[in-house]
């Protein structure tokens, strides 16, 4: 076996487009797409790195940490959660994050995320298919103009899976 000698970014993209998901007698990328802040060390490694891939696995600019990983949950969401969104961010000023396991942990959750004198991001995993205990639903929108055969026919798949939800009352 030959050495490869490779950068951090260099192995942590290749791995990224190396990894596939069967998807009916289709075989995909299971990284789709990233999103982006590129600054300090990503746009110097790992912006770079993806720049060399964009044809395997594209990344667009984020605004902020909150909305790249909005956008990644939606990819991952119109994708029934068969594919997978990636959000990147140079170190930067940083965020904090808290990763909950119930909705019963919220409560407290946004009080410290509010207490907070930074970004704060809270992530809940949820069950789509029922009503939160918050009785909400928060989504993210999907453009509904393309020209990507495969983005028009995730659209129309979210549609699908949203009609198996359960309504609130």
């Amino acid at each position: 076996m030959k050495t490869v000698r490779l950068t951090l970014a260099e192995a942590l993209v290749r791995y990224l487009v190396a990894q596939k998901i069967a998807i009916g007698d289709q075989i995909e990328h299971l990284f789709g797409g990233s999103f982006a802040i590129f600054g300090h060390g990503n746009v110097t490694c790992l912006g770079q790195q993806l720049k060399n891939v964009e044809d395997q696995l594209p990344a667009w600019r984020g605004q902020n940490q909150q909305s790249m990983a909005m956008a990644a949950i939606a990819y991952a969401r119109a994708n029934r959660r068969r594919r997978i969104g990636i959000a990147t961010t140079s170190i930067g000023p940083g965020a904090l994050s808290e990763k909950l396991t119930s909705m019963a942990e919220f409560d407290a959750a946004f009080a410290r995320a509010k207490a907070a004198d930074r970004t704060y991001v809270i992530v809940v995993d949820i069950d789509p298919t029922q009503w939160s205990t918050c009785d909400c639903w928060c989504e993210v929108g999907l453009p509904d103009v393309t020209r990507d055969e495969r983005t028009k026919n995730a659209i129309g798949d979210f549609g699908e899976g949203r009609k198996h939800q359960r309504r609130g009352v």
